[in-house]
């Protein structure tokens, strides 16, 4: 409900107001995470993007990977939804760079997600679902791994994928990324990302 929403908030702006005389970066960009959810669940799309790029910095203060992933994965979505694309396009390049130090399997998973549903939007559903079958034969070869709620929303770009292209065409896609590694995966990611950056 509204007035929940509305409530969290009104608790979670006088926690940022504490955690700034703490002087702790890292709770910031955490809290401001929360806030940033909750703007966006509120339909506040420009104020939510606000607060997570305010989040980006604070973690970017404390040079903190783990959390720089995490806000930057979720400013892309926020910029998707406002329709810019190309910066969600560098937030998700940003994000997958910092693999090497957080080797994080469900950020990546995460991001590489929301790269598939970014080529349905931009009109590249084949590349969308290349990276979808990537994932999954690398989920299914143990060598990543995803949160069932990350499961989730891949399939349901999964199913926006095959919408687009049909049955025959989703086959043929799927079959392009079966035997990938996770530098090939990486390296697709990078190329569709460029193009729509």
């Amino acid at each position: 409900p509204a007035e929940d929403t509305e409530r969290k908030l009104a608790l979670l702006e006088e926690s940022r107001f504490y955690s700034a005389r703490a002087g702790s970066p890292t709770n910031l960009g955490w809290l401001h995470i929360e806030l940033a959810r909750l703007r966006r669940r509120a339909g506040d799309l420009d104020g939510a993007c606000e607060l997570m790029r305010a989040s980006v910095a604070y973690f970017r203060e404390d040079d903190f990977p783990f959390g720089i992933t995490c806000a930057l994965i979720e400013l892309a979505v926020i910029e998707s939804e406002l329709g810019n694309l190309p910066d969600a396009a560098g937030h998700l390049e940003e994000a997958i760079g910092l693999w090497p130090e957080t080797r994080s399997q469900e950020f990546l998973f995460n991001a590489m997600s929301r790269i598939a549903d970014l080529a349905c939007t931009v009109g590249n559903p084949e590349a969308a679902v290349a990276l979808l079958s990537s994932l999954d034969a690398l989920r299914q070869s143990a060598r990543l791994h995803a949160s069932p709620i990350v499961l989730e929303r891949a399939a349901g770009v999964r199913a926006r994928a095959i919408a687009q292209l049909g049955g025959d065409r989703f086959a043929v896609a799927w079959e392009q990324g079966r035997n990938a590694t996770i530098d090939r995966l990486i390296s697709d990611a990078l190329e569709l990302l460029a193009s729509i950056g």
